[in-house]
């Protein structure tokens, strides 16, 4: 690579020698483009590309051959760089990676694979269409399913292995949503949380649940009023052992716990723990 001017002087003397080396370094110029910390505009036209070798950045000669516009950074050769990388080139901006559908076509993604032969490969895919963002652990041909990993801090944790079970490394935390009463009614919308909370205000009931879906489990802690104790019946879903309905603890700011099972959209196999201290 050269910065050598591109136009050969006419101004004499220029001997053979001379002429044949200027034209060698004008060809080199033409055939790699300028390359080299140096700013070369005195011997640029337009729409030539330039390495600035300076900043790291590859630059295009604009139309009016009057500036360079930055196209692209020039990375070392270094086997971490190899791969290349995408960046955004205005300074301290964020860098974002886009994917778009053609025409009519409603889904776009992103896909990996695990070796060169894309045909037989573990095929990991991130992509999205009208009805669901999805990430897939897939395969093309002999490839095989792999495991779907999440890690943080460089340690795993949560691993969702290829039969679907899921094993999560860490303990799982599930706020808990904070219910009230009105009109002696406690109100749940189940798809809320697993766990919820209440403070009594008055004798009230908890009411059969919004959003219920079987398989869902939690508790419910109550928590009496702190100088008037409070009554509690329960909605019709609600289901005890020996289908006795439970009394809550009737004593100042007692607590009592409310375990559930969800078996259908209608039923809720329950139990309460009285006066846990």
């Amino acid at each position: 690579m050269t910065q050598e001017a591109i136009l050969i002087t006419t101004t004499p003397p220029l001997p053979g020698l001379t002429l044949v080396n200027a034209i060698n370094s004008a060809n080199l110029t033409i055939a790699t483009d300028f390359a080299g910390s140096t700013d070369p505009a005195a011997d640029s036209d337009a729409y030539m590309t330039w390495a600035d070798t300076s900043t790291g950045f590859l630059k295009r000669r604009n139309a009016a051959n009057n500036a360079w516009s930055t196209i692209a950074r020039i990375y070392p050769a270094t086997s971490e760089n190899a791969a290349g990388y995408i960046q955004n080139l205005t300074s301290n901006t964020a860098t974002v990676v886009s994917t778009l559908p053609n025409g009519t076509a409603t889904t776009s993604g992103l896909n990996a694979f695990n070796n060169s032969d894309a045909a037989n490969a573990a095929k990991a895919i991130l992509d999205i269409s009208t009805s669901a963002l999805r990430i897939s652990a897939d395969k093309t041909g002999t490839g095989s399913y792999l495991p779907v990993l999440f890690y943080t801090s460089a340690t795993e944790r949560l691993n969702i292995g290829i039969n679907g079970t899921v094993t999560v490394k860490k303990r799982s935390v599930g706020e808990a949503s904070a219910l009230t009463s009105s009109a002696a009614s406690i109100a749940v919308d189940a798809s809320a949380s697993n766990n919820f909370t209440h403070t009594f205000t008055e004798n009230t009931t908890l009411a059969n649940p919004s959003n219920l879906v079987a398989g869902q489990s939690g508790v419910i802690v109550f928590t009496q009023h702190a100088s008037s104790p409070k009554t509690l019946a329960f909605a019709s879903y609600w289901d005890f052992p020996g289908g006795t309905v439970p009394t809550i603890t009737a004593s100042n700011s007692a607590v009592d716990v409310l375990a559930y099972y969800v078996n259908s959209a209608t039923s809720i196999t329950a139990r309460v723990l009285g006066d846990v201290k």
